[in-house]
C-alpha cells in the first residue's frame, strides 16, 4: 500500500505527454521507454515514486540525472537548478511536464557537449564515472566510447 499520495506528475516521450495524479498511468506511458531523464532524479522523484507505489519495473528502468551531467560539462555555469520561468508569473506550481521538457534539454545539451570532448577526456570521464550511479545510464548512451584503461592514454 502507497505511504504517500501523488498530486502531480508527468512526462514528455517521443512528443506526447502524460500528466495527472495517477502512478499506474505515468508507468504506462513510461513502460516501453529505456532510459527516463530527469534533474534531481534519484534524490528526489525515485524515493518520492517509490514511497507512494511506483512498481519494481519503472524503478529498475536506467535513470539519467541531469542535475549531476550540468556541472559536469557546464562548470562554469553558476548554478545548476533548472530555470523555470514558467514560475515567474508567480501563481504557478510546480509542472512536471514543463521541467521534463528542461531537463531533455539540459541533456540533449550535456550529449553535445559529451561529443565535442576529445578521446582522452571521454576516456577519462567514462573510466572515473562510467559505473557510478549517477552517470551510469548516460554513459550506457555511447556504447562505442568504451574505458580502455590508462595504456592509451600513455
Amino acid at each position: 500500500m502507497p505511504k504517500i499520495r501523488i498530486s502531480s506528475i508527468g512526462a514528455l516521450y517521443q512528443g506526447q505527454t502524460c500528466h495527472g495524479t495517477s502512478i499506474r498511468d505515468f508507468e504506462l506511458f513510461t513502460h516501453e521507454a529505456a532510459y527516463l531523464c530527469g534533474h534531481n532524479i534519484f534524490a528526489q522523484d525515485l524515493p518520492y515514486l517509490e514511497k507512494a507505489g511506483i512498481g519494481t519495473t519503472f524503478l529498475n528502468k536506467e535513470f539519467i540525472d541531469t542535475l549531476y551531467l550540468s556541472p559536469l560539462f557546464f562548470p562554469n555555469r553558476p548554478n545548476h537548478r533548472l530555470v523555470k520561468d514558467y514560475q515567474l508569473l508567480g501563481d504557478h506550481l510546480n509542472n512536471p511536464v514543463t521541467d521534463s521538457q528542461l531537463a531533455k534539454e539540459v541533456l540533449e545539451e550535456s550529449v553535445e557537449a559529451w561529443q565535442l570532448l576529445p578521446l582522452d577526456l571521454l576516456d577519462i570521464y567514462s573510466g572515473l564515472l562510467g559505473t557510478e550511479q549517477y552517470f551510469e545510464a548516460f554513459f550506457k548512451l555511447f556504447p562505442n566510447i568504451l574505458y580502455c584503461g590508462p595504456s592509451r592514454l600513455i
